[in-house]
């Protein structure tokens, strides 16, 4: 709880004692402190006493005493820096937080109570349970409460009591308020009355319905708060009107403008609606302007009340119905004032009027006032959303106007001339601005004058405070200037002016408020204060030489409302900060001379100044100390815990010039640039060697709470009867608090071996900057001495045995404050390896053993199943790849462009973190390149794929690689041998030839297929002409001798062998013979011809040609036809061709190849070349004859 928290931390604080005396006392709080009242001052068993939170200081209220802690909620109760304890009912102590506390109704904040006479007792009179329960009987204590309460909000950070009035009685004394067993069947109203703060008895109230009363007369208390009980249970909607009155005619409230209290001589009304059997309403003038109104009503409802109450307070800016609105006075209960209120500004502008308008007409009553208001309101419409206003009377009109601008001065709000919606529009006159700011300073206050504009033909009254003064007028302008006297009224003042212009026609209007200030009074110095300064060579430029003190016009603290500046400042060899007034030199002045004068101005708000002129000499002489920490444990100022039970300070005074009397002036401790603690008295002496100690002490060294301190020594002494000052000072560090505590695990071990190492590495938690850290280590039970640190335990552990050890680890900060040693680490060191791992090849492809495979991934068996298995990749003899999982090895291995020469080191680590290993080397080899074929593509063309070669060439054959090829298509394949094979004669069509490779790693190869058909054919053509021709002498040239004749399944090409072309030519693609030279001799000539097919395949014929004088001719005859050699077609039917062959030479197989008939005198022939006659041959002749056909 934040109790037991707070407790924790007051056992480390310094106690300070507080002894109570009778009246207010208060305490300057300072962190590091607890504050404990002395029991030994009261008897705790009859104590009373409330703690309230008063802004930020702690108000704690005993019967006779009041002690209040400065600025307790906001030094101590943040962060718990310092703490206020009080007696608890327990004998023990309740410490004030600021979290914890319940607020009354008038708003203050009870942080704790003790005692039957408490602040449930005393103040609200009216904490209860229920109507039937005192308030004695529902809470007992500040705990009580606060736990009664816990229910209610979801964490108590505060805890809202809403006091209920009780203490009213009637008139007889009675009292009848809420405690009353009968009251359950009776009707409550409870509420405030809001004129101001009411500081009498004497105003009663009682409720009435229809005119007939319904209740008694009850008494308001001091508090402004009333209890009204009904004769009987009224049921809600009864509308009910409440009437105050004052039965005496002393002061009863305090009015808000005047702040004089005033007796109220007239009634009040509230009409209101009941809506429970408790209800609460306020009373105020603004209650009764309502009442008033619904009384012209002849007949009221309950909407038609809740729209007048409501509409009423729309007039004074009070969004809500003014009878239960929360009303807030300008002036709080507490004297305060509450500014920009807009409810409690408006109470103050209504009594403001009642006292300025008795001011000016001694007949008029309050409650003649309050009618006047209430006649000059009109509510238009319940259902309109707009309230119209008109008033009738110009006085009315101005006193309203009035009575608005004295509240906005007296009350420091922001004016809004709230009634000027009550005036007619018409040329309202207009005030300039005064003396060019509206504030009148010394300088002015001669000849000033407050003009402004009218409508022509006017007056104008001006309302100067209250004081109406004539204005001189001049067509549409006017002026006033101020006089002495007026100055004198107003001088000091904020105060408000209002013109009042008359037309010709009588009708009145006025001007905007205008608010001004009178100030002619100059701001004075501080005269006490030296302007003849010493100071010594080299200060500091930002150690001020003087530190002027002015007091503007409203008193106060010095330097509030003024600005400091120096007369002829950009020549001056000084600065001032215009705020503070304090005066610096420029630039360091490091010689000593005399008298640098410097004139100061200061000027307050209002434009008033006055000046002050120093005189400072620079002279060489000077103080200064060392400061020296004494007694700690090292020398970097940093002061731990053990160090502050025995620190000194001490150090050596240096002196420049002649000083005498030294002495040490103040020793001061400050944090954070404020002062935590000062040393005035019992201070050390500086002795002959200008040496001075300060021994320790609680008193001094106890103040001195963790943080960063600046410790100041003053020094005083005398030259030339000059007091001269100096110091030192010395920056240190207040470190207290100890490290925090580590921890530390062993850095290998797992979840199946948790308290087991290979090692003993540990993981310890991280070291604050500049600490060391000490290590104590036990092996069994036995002390390892030789280890204190890191550096020795790792030395250790690398050849420590296996056994069990205990690790211990403790923190040392650099203020010598020594940490909770660490958690105890307790482990077994082992250093007993794993089974080496058995590493095989997943797939051998290819030949079995060869370590040559298309698959790199392995099997690794003999692991436990906790061990953990890593792959340390090498490839190509090159730098080994990082450490991977066998789920990223397999990735790696499997991935593109792997293949290459490997060595895995597989590591198996057991679960202490020992390993043991296996290597494996295989060759990867994923790819095999397609082979490629050849074939010599012989004949007459080298790309028509027909060849006579019938051998195929295989190449880009594997180095130990088996190869296959298929000739149908890849049906059948056939393994090869060599680098190459042989295809039958015949015809391939495309991809019918086929051939792949399988590599020693197993990889097949894409097939490589012949691309086009291929025909093999190794037959030569067939000669089917004669060899022996014969050809008569003297035959032309360009005869034709022979005529080769060979077969085949291609084209034929005819050539000539040898040499035998200087006698023949023969035409390569039809096979004719002839002769290169006519012959004219009879001989015998042989040739040989070579026949050629498309595959290049050649036959080779010998023909003989006989070279004789042979011939043949034959005659032709027509036979059966006339004479004339003319057929006609009758003899065309039975005509026929014979004829006898004449022969020269021996000529043997005679035969007619052609009969050619052609058209005289055409080109166009007929040849017969088949079913030709045979020639008859017989003894005597050759004939032959051509039967007729058609």
């Amino acid at each position: 709880t934040l109790q037991t928290k707070a407790q924790k931390i007051a056992t480390q604080l310094n106690q300070e004692v507080i002894t109570t005396t009778p009246g207010k006392q208060h305490i300057q709080v300072q962190a590091g402190t607890v504050y404990q009242l002395n029991t030994e001052d009261f008897n705790t068993n009859k104590l009373n006493l409330i703690a309230k939170k008063i802004g930020d200081d702690l108000e704690v209220t005993l019967e006779d005493s009041v002690i209040i802690f400065d600025n307790y909620f906001e030094v101590c109760t943040t962060d718990l820096s310092c703490l206020v304890s009080l007696p608890a009912e327990d004998g023990g102590l309740y410490h004030i937080v600021a979290d914890v506390f319940f607020t009354l109704e008038d708003g203050t904040q009870i942080v704790y109570f003790y005692g039957e006479q408490s602040i449930i007792a005393t103040e609200s009179s009216a904490v209860s349970a229920d109507d039937n329960q005192s308030s004695k009987d529902v809470v007992t204590s500040f705990e009580d409460m606060i736990t009664a309460n816990m229910g209610i909000v979801a964490a108590v950070a505060a805890v809202a009591i809403a006091a209920v009035v009780v203490g009213s009685g009637s008139d007889s004394g009675s009292g009848s308020g809420s405690g009353g067993g009968d009251n359950e069947n009776k009707t409550l109203i409870t509420g405030d009355v809001n004129l101001g703060l009411v500081t009498s008895n004497s105003l009663k109230i009682q409720a009435f319905v229809d005119g007939t009363a319904i209740s008694e007369k009850f008494v308001v208390d001091d508090n402004g708060k009333f209890t009204i009980t009904l004769n009987k249970l009224y049921s809600q909607g009864t509308i009910v009107t409440l009437e105050l009155t004052d039965t005496t005619t002393t002061a009863d409230y305090i009015n808000e403008a005047s702040g004089i209290a005033e007796d109220l001589n007239s009634d009040l009304k509230a009409i209101i609606v009941i809506q429970s059997n408790n209800t609460k309403i306020n009373i105020t003038p603004l209650t009764d302007i309502a009442a008033k109104i619904m009384d012209k009503e002849t007949s009221l409802t309950e909407e038609l009340v809740a729209s007048i109450n409501a509409q009423v307070g729309e007039v004074f800016n009070i969004f809500g119905d003014v009878t239960t609105e929360m009303v807030k006075t300008v002036i709080n209960n507490k004297g305060e004032v509450v500014a920009g209120n807009a409810y409690g500004k408006a109470l103050a502008i209504v009594s403001y009027f009642e006292k300025n308008a008795k001011e000016h007409n001694n007949t008029i009553s309050t409650s003649d006032i309050n009618k006047d208001i209430a006649d000059a309101i009109d509510i238009v419409n319940a259902n309109t959303s707009t309230t119209k206003v008109n008033i009738a009377d110009n006085n009315m009109r101005m006193e309203l106007r009035k009575a608005e601008a004295m509240a906005d001065i007296r009350y420091d709000m922001v004016p809004n001339d709230h009634f000027n919606n009550l005036q007619a529009i018409e040329v309202m006159p207009v005030i300039a601005t005064v003396a060019t700011d509206d504030v009148i300073n010394f300088s002015e206050k001669d000849n000033t004058s407050i003009t402004g504009t009218v409508k022509a033909g006017s007056t104008v009254v001006l309302s100067i405070n209250g004081r109406d003064k004539n204005a001189s007028v001049s067509g549409t302008t006017w002026h006033y200037t101020l006089t002495n006297a007026d100055i004198t009224a107003i001088e000091g003042k904020t105060v408000s002016i209002i013109a009042t212009a008359t037309d010709a026609d009588k009708k009145v209007t006025l001007s905007n408020t205008k608010v001004i200030t009178v100030d002619t009074t100059v701001p004075t110095f501080e005269l006490s204060l030296p302007t003849i300064i010493n100071i010594a060579t080299n200060t500091p430029i930002t150690t001020p030489v003087y530190d002027a003190q002015a007091i503007n016009l409203k008193g106060g603290n010095a330097d509030d409302g003024i600005t400091y500046s120096l007369k002829e400042a950009t020549s001056s060899k000084f600065k001032i900060n215009a705020d503070t007034g304090k005066v610096t030199y420029k630039t360091l002045q490091t010689s000593a001379h005399n008298n640098d004068m410097a004139t100061i101005i200061a000027t307050d708000n209002a434009g008033n100044t006055t000046e002050q002129l120093i005189t400072v000499s620079v002279q060489d002489i000077g103080l200064t100390t060392s400061i020296v920490w004494g007694n700690i444990s090292n020398n970097d100022n940093i002061i731990g815990t053990s160090d502050l039970t025995t620190v000194t300070l001490s150090g050596t005074v240096f002196v420049t010039g002649t000083v005498d009397s030294i002495s040490i002036a103040s020793i001061v401790f400050k944090k954070n640039g404020n002062t935590v603690h000062e040393i005035n008295t019992n201070l050390p002496n500086v002795d002959n060697n200008n040496t001075w100690t300060l021994i320790h002490d609680d008193t001094w060294a106890s103040k001195l709470i963790n943080g960063d301190y600046t410790i100041v020594v003053n020094l005083s002494g005398n030259s030339d009867s000059t007091t001269i000052e100096g110091s030192g000072t010395l920056t240190t560090t207040i470190d207290t608090i100890a490290p925090t505590q580590p921890t530390v695990a062993l850095t290998n071990s797992t979840n199946n071996t948790p308290n087991i190492t290979k090692d003993g590495a540990v993981a310890i938690s991280v070291l604050e900057v500049n600490g060391t850290r000490t290590y104590h280590l036990k092996k069994g039970d036995v002390e390892v001495t030789n280890v204190t640190n890191e550096e020795s335990y790792i030395a250790y552990m690398a050849n420590a045995d296996e056994a069990t050890y205990t690790l211990a680890i403790t923190d040392t900060d650099n203020a010598g404050n020594i940490s909770i040693r660490s958690n105890t680490l307790t482990f077994t060191l082992s250093h007993t390896p794993p089974s080496s791992p058995i590493v095989t090849l997943q797939k051998d492809s290819g030949l079995t053993s060869d370590h040559i495979t298309n698959n790199g991934q392995l099997t690794v068996t003999d692991v436990s199943d906790d061990d953990t298995i890593t792959y340390i990749v090498t490839k190509d003899s090159e730098e080994p790849l990082a450490t991977m999982t066998a789920a990223e090895y397999i990735a790696y291995i499997t991935g593109d462009n792997k293949d290459g020469n490997y060595s895995v080191l597989v590591v198996v680590t057991n679960t202490v973190g020992n390993t043991s290993n296996a290597i494996k080397t295989f060759t990867l080899d994923t790819n095999s390149p397609t082979p490629i074929f050849k074939l010599t593509d012989t004949g007459s063309s080298d790309n028509d794929g027909i060849t006579n070669n019938n051998t195929i060439t295989v190449e880009k054959l594997e180095l130990g690689a088996t190869w296959q090829y298929s000739v149908d298509g890849g049906t059948n394949f056939i393994d090869g041998t060599g680098h190459s094979f042989t295809l039958d004669e015949g015809t391939y069509a495309k991809n019918a030839i086929q051939i792949k490779q399988t590599d020693i790693a197993g990889n097949v190869s894409s097939i490589a297929e012949n691309t086009a058909t291929i025909i093999v054919d190794t037959t030569g053509p067939v000669f089917t002409s004669t060899t022996t021709v014969q050809v008569e002498i003297n035959t032309a040239i360009s005869e034709i001798i022979y005529t080769a004749v060979a077969t085949d399944d291609t084209p034929v090409t005819y050539t000539l062998d040898g040499n035998q072309n200087n006698k023949f030519t023969i035409k390569h693609d039809t096979g004719e013979l002839k002769y290169q030279e006519k012959q004219t001799q009879i001989e015998n000539h042989n040739v040989t011809i070579v026949a050629t097919d498309s595959a290049g395949n050649e036959t080779r014929q010998v023909v003989k040609v006989l070279a004789t004088d042979i011939g043949l001719s034959t005659s032709v005859t027509w036979n059966n036809i006339g004479d004339d050699n003319y057929i006609n077609s009758s003899e065309l039917a039975t005509a026929t061709l014979s004829g006898t062959v004449n022969i020269i030479g021996t000529i043997t197989n005679l035969s007619i190849t052609s009969i050619v008939f052609k058209q005289k005198g055409t080109d166009s022939t007929y040849t017969l070349d088949s079913n030709l006659p045979n020639i008859i041959t017989s003894a005597d002749n050759s004939t032959w004859t051509l039967a007729n056909n058609a």
